[in-house]
């Protein structure tokens, strides 16, 4: 059989007769490994059939573990206020609605509900409701989770209300919708402590709402209001008009909002808190602070030079008195800021003024500090400055140590003066305060002397000591394409260290504005939480 294998010869009549034995044999073994394998299959069948009934019979025994476990948790063992303060926490972190909290059991249930806090604010998104609601479909969605939230939040209790419209959905031409949104809140306006408004879409539908009476938020008292609509058919915005608690506003709106003959109507004269977060025309903020006579805090983002009235004139404003305003932070764009400080703002009596702070623009014109000096001069006295903040600012040594010198109360003084060499506003800043607590610098590296830098800061912070100033901290914000690791910036460090104790010493170097200017901000300003 070998050599007919390796050859390709016939075999012979003996040979045939041979290899059908064989066949025979082979054909009866593979027979018996098949029937032998089928078997083996039908057996592991049975034992994963087996298999599954234990891992379900297992699975069940796990819940009823948990289940009598659960039993036995500590959970159960709390009384309904500390469950409720838990929720409480939930709510604001996480959840955000308590509604899942009562799905949970019936204690849990009784809890939330029995809750009244949990139900204080309300998140509304009419596109959240566009499968529920139809024009053949009579039910109102948006009104009866108002009316639910209201029920459980108490009579007493009144409530906080974030209502967001956005052009994302089709449902914006569903009139059933806005018709049931108006409703709702209507309904539940007199309960509304807090309103934040988002509307990125069309208006159109959207008159009903805003054309209500101005006294219908009879119980608002803080407004978020943001409205960057590209809809030139503005419609007169009328509703908050006459919210007679209302005096804290945050804005984010165009500044044909605040013009023209169909503008945003607001209280003015009874407001105390008002931020501005978009970009307003030089006329936007006179006509605001003008209107305001009840004033204490206010942030305008972005003044811009630009004006939508041809007819505008700064030399029309009256002096104005805003006898409470302490916090003023003000910032603005293109290269018109001698207007803006050389004429507006002397016009404005402040005479409590406790914190200011000024921006100009980082990369196209800083504005001089001598238009600020005669504003400040004429509007306000330096001797109530407590905070005093200039970013973005070109001046010569002596009139900024002259406004310096003249902040006699001053307890946190930040500077980033883009013209001046570090060395020589480091050793002419006066340390006539002895109030100071906080000192924050910042300049551009420019290949300065990094180490003489470093002497300046801390002769200048010892000097502060001596005079029995209270400084706890000095920060050192650096715009240098160096990495902070570069020896050049670990040996000032080091020197910093060396010369300064008992002051913590912050550090920080930057190749970008936008990081320096991070930490530019008003440390104590606090905007409206929601």
């Amino acid at each position: 059989m070998e050599i007919l294998h390796r050859t390709n010869h016939e075999a012979t009549p003996t040979q045939r007769i041979a290899l059908q034995a064989i066949l025979t044999q082979k054909l009866a073994e593979f027979t018996e490994i098949n029937a032998i394998i089928l078997r083996a299959q039908l057996e592991m069948d049975e034992l994963l059939k087996k298999i599954q009934a234990l891992e379900k019979a297992n699975s069940e025994k796990n819940k009823e573990m948990q289940t009598y476990r659960s039993m036995l948790s500590s959970v159960r063992l709390l009384p309904p206020e500390i469950l409720a303060t838990i929720f409480k926490h939930a709510t604001r972190r996480s959840f955000g609605s308590p509604v899942p909290l009562s799905h949970v059991c019936s204690v849990w249930r009784e809890t939330a509900i029995g809750t009244p806090e949990l139900w204080t604010d309300i998140y509304i998104a009419p596109e959240m409701y566009g499968s529920k609601l139809s024009p053949s479909r009579p039910s109102d969605p948006i009104s009866a989770r108002l009316s639910l939230w209201l029920r459980n939040a108490g009579a007493s209790n009144n409530i906080s209300v974030s209502l967001k419209l956005s052009h994302s959905s089709p449902i914006l031409t569903n009139n059933a919708i806005w018709s049931d949104l108006c409703r709702g809140v209507q309904s539940s306006a007199p309960r509304i402590m807090r309103l934040s408004t988002s509307f990125v879409c069309s208006h159109t539908h959207m008159p009903p709402l805003f054309s209500l009476s101005g006294d219908t938020f009879s119980m608002l008292e803080a407004l978020y209001f943001d409205d960057l609509t590209n809809d030139w058919d503005h419609h007169r915005i009328t509703v908050f008009d006459k919210a007679p608690r209302l005096h804290r506003v945050v804005m984010r709106v165009y500044t044909l909002r605040l013009e023209g003959y169909q503008p945003l109507a607001l209280p003015w004269g009874q407001l105390t808190h008002i931020e501005f977060h978009c970009n307003i025309s030089l006329e936007a903020f006179s006509k605001v602070m003008f209107a305001c006579l009840e004033l204490q805090s206010a942030l305008f983002q972005c003044i811009d030079q630009g004006t939508e009235d041809p007819w505008f004139n700064v030399d029309r404003l009256p002096q104005h008195t805003l006898q409470h305003l302490t916090k003023l932070k003000l910032s603005t764009t293109g290269s018109n800021e001698v207007i803006f400080f050389g004429e507006i703002l002397p016009k404005l009596q402040l005479p409590s003024m406790a914190s200011l702070e000024v921006k100009g623009s980082p990369f196209t014109v800083e504005f001089a500090l001598p238009d600020i000096l005669p504003s400040l001069d004429g509007s306000c006295s330096s001797h109530t400055i407590q905070q005093l903040s200039l970013f973005f600012v070109s001046t010569n040594i002596q009139p900024l140590s002259t406004l310096i010198q003249s902040c006699v109360q001053l307890e946190t003084l930040q500077l980033f003066i883009t013209n001046l060499h570090p060395i020589s506003l480091l050793t002419n800043i006066p340390t006539s305060s002895r109030s100071l607590s906080s000192l924050v610098l910042g300049f551009q590296e420019h290949a300065y002397d990094l180490v003489a830098t470093a002497d300046a800061l801390g002769d200048l912070v010892l000097s502060y000591r001596v005079s029995g100033a209270p400084l706890q901290s000095v920060e050192l914000y650096i715009f240098s394409y160096l990495q902070r690791t570069d020896p050049k910036m670990a040996t000032m460090m080091e020197r910093v260290n060396e010369r300064i104790s008992g002051v913590s010493v912050e550090f920080d170097v930057s190749s970008s504005y936008p990081n320096l200017q991070a930490f530019f901000n008003l440390h104590n300003w606090e905007p409206i939480s929601w």
